[in-house]
């Protein structure tokens, strides 16, 4: 399955239909990121995002719920969407504040993506330069599936900034009240 395919990056599973998901970040600077599905057995692999309609996607996000998958565009400084069958692509948020694209300022790239879809949350890393300790972690009021995204300021939890390089996020949504009394999700975040 791999043949072909350029610096994949996130991967998500779709039990329900039977597919695999995955981004391909491409040439950063060349815009020709895409996403690809196959089936379990790695047969029927087709663009769902076209090469060019996303710069360098990363971390991938399935919403079960509401069949659509959300991804990180890095160099693309924007949080992205689309259904399942690639329809309906859209920003839901960019960071470049009318920047050109690709970003050059490395403090704008998001790169992990975490969804609380039943919590109306959506999580995103900045990355920062390497190992600088300026990745940040960002958390926006979503209406899912609503295309609109009310972002809020970076969330309170101390670890929320000065991070060195955040890159995926996953959220512990079945501990989420066991664990902290509230109905917040636990976020567990890699770094580089």
């Amino acid at each position: 399955m791999s043949e072909g395919r350029r610096l994949p990056d996130g991967i998500v599973v779709d039990v329900e239909a039977g597919h695999l998901y995955w981004t391909n970040m491409g040439n950063p600077t060349a815009n020709d990121g895409s996403i690809e599905r196959s089936d379990f057995d790695g047969s029927n692999v087709t663009y769902i995002v076209p090469p060019g309609a996303t710069f360098t996607p990363k971390q991938l996000q399935l919403d079960e719920k509401n069949r659509k998958l959300y991804w990180c565009d890095r160099e693309g400084m924007r949080i992205m969407r689309a259904n399942l069958d690639g329809s309906n692509i859209e920003t839901l948020i960019d960071t470049g504040e009318g920047e050109a694209r690709p970003g050059k300022d490395i403090k704008k790239w998001c790169v992990g993506i975490a969804l609380d879809v039943e919590g109306g949350q959506l999580y995103w890393t900045q990355k920062g330069s390497d190992n600088a300790g300026q990745g940040r972690i960002f958390r926006a009021i979503s209406k899912f599936p609503r295309a609109k995204v009310l972002p809020i300021a970076k969330t309170s939890n101390s670890s929320t900034g000065g991070l060195p390089e955040p890159i995926d996020l996953e959220l512990d949504l079945a501990n989420r009240e066991r664990s902290t009394g509230r109905t917040e999700a636990i976020l567990h975040v890699a770094t580089r």
